[in-house]
């Protein structure tokens, strides 16, 4: 008897084990069933996203690593070439080389995508080729930095920006342009050709320099070195962008032009720490009352210090401020001249108005323009902003990603990975 309950019990447990397998199966079977026809629903209504190879763009070099790059180079060649392929490509293409992958945007709705993003933390200027090569020179300064220190950064310049500070400068900008004015006149007493670009560029350095820290430089040898060394430097910087294995760190320490890059950016660093060790003992002598004028207009090393930007903050700003302002503008004074040049009858025309304002006593005293009568050359203006438009001065920059981000190319959904670099040409 007890055999045979032992014998009933044990059927009776495998019986159980039996019935509960087969109903987890069918179980398991019908939500697995259930769920592939839900995924197969969801993929119908949200098909998979296509990768980076569906987007078009000039055909690659054999050689992985140069990529489709060399399509771009010279850099002289660049715009020209990229703007041609914007009526081919419409949106955007990709380029690859060197290790990169570059996305050059064309139209505002795609670069809107990725700008956008950069509120979600997607984008970075962070190891983005532009950035990084000038990084050695211009540290974290304003161009370079994000996030809250670029915020903040941006707020303290912001206040030496306004309409109100341009008026406080025109007394330096009379100053200079009297001085860059009267040279021109000497250079072409002779009434031959002479190259004027280094006489625009270092005349916008003396302003900026003035501006910013209160210190003329103009017609100084202290100038005239600032200038050679940025040349240098930029120079050296072109070469890195024209010949891509130079951004490969160690192939560039082994190069001559590293040596000749490194110099610059020192002299020109000493240049920004002299302005800084002449603001700092100044404003001590203001203090104990050794000098002071009460018509000094308020700049950027003011702005800064108060802010509690250290020495090397400071200089960063400097360097950074010192490129952006006197390339910027010594390029587009390049370019109006250059097309007045092109086009006299709008340089008559500017003529025309410049001599009425300047010969009206009320518009400007002893040489002097004041700061109300630049609404009164609005022909000249117009023919600046033209000019602006042919030539801009930032022709692109750059972004690099670092998560993935979905965007619509076409019609169709691109998932663009993570370190994927962003050139949005305006």
């Amino acid at each position: 008897m007890d055999r045979f309950q032992k014998e009933h019990g044990s059927k009776t447990f495998v019986k159980d084990v039996l019935t509960l397998f087969l109903l987890f199966f069918t179980v398991f079977h019908f939500f697995t069933k259930f769920y592939l026809k839900l995924k197969k629903g969801r993929n119908e209504k949200n098909p998979q996203a296509a990768g980076l190879e569906v987007i078009g763009g000039p055909k690659p070099f054999f050689i992985s690593y140069l990529g489709n790059l060399y399509h771009f180079l010279p850099l002289e060649e660049t715009l020209p070439r990229t703007l041609a392929w914007s009526k081919v490509y419409r949106s955007c293409i990709k380029a690859t080389g060197a290790g990169q992958t570059i996305i050059v945007v064309f139209t505002p709705e795609l670069a809107q995508s990725f700008l956008k993003s950069g509120d979600f933390g997607h984008v970075s200027k962070e190891e983005a080729i532009f950035y990084d090569v000038m990084r050695p020179f211009l540290g974290n300064g304003v161009l370079i930095s994000e996030g809250s220190v670029w915020q903040n950064r941006r707020k303290i310049l912001k206040r030496t920006m306004t309409f109100q500070c341009l008026r406080t400068y025109t007394k330096i900008l009379n100053k200079h342009t009297i001085r860059f004015v009267d040279s021109l006149e000497k250079l072409f007493a002779d009434n031959g050709q002479h190259e004027i670009n280094d006489l625009i560029n270092s005349s916008f350095l003396a302003i900026i320099t003035e501006i910013l820290t209160g210190k003329d430089v103009g017609g100084t040898v202290e100038g005239e070195s600032y200038h050679h060394d940025f040349k240098t430097w930029k120079e050296c910087m072109i070469s890195r962008l024209e010949q891509p294995w130079l951004l490969v760190e160690l192939l560039w320490k082994l190069h001559p032009l590293k040596r000749k890059h490194d110099q610059a950016i020192e002299r020109m660093d000493a240049f920004a720490r002299r302005r800084l060790a002449e603001y700092k003992l100044k404003k001590q002598e203001k203090i104990k009352g050794i000098c002071g004028n009460s018509d000094e207009v308020r700049n950027t090393l003011d702005e800064l210090t108060e802010a509690g930007a250290t020495d090397e903050d400071i200089v960063h700003e400097l360097n950074t401020l010192f490129f952006g302002g006197h390339e910027t503008s010594a390029t587009t004074t390049h370019f109006f001249f250059f097309l007045m040049a092109l086009n006299p009858q709008h340089q008559e025309l500017c003529r025309t108005e410049i001599d009425q304002v300047f010969n009206d006593p009320e518009q400007v005293s002893d040489g002097n323009l004041r700061y109300e009568s630049l609404a009164n050359l609005k022909y000249t203006e117009r023919c600046i902003l033209e000019t602006l438009r042919l030539f801009p001065v930032a022709v692109a920059y750059m972004r690099r990603l670092k998560t993935s981000l979905r965007i619509d190319y076409e019609g169709k959904d691109v998932d663009v990975p993570p370190g994927t670099s962003i050139i949005i040409v305006p």
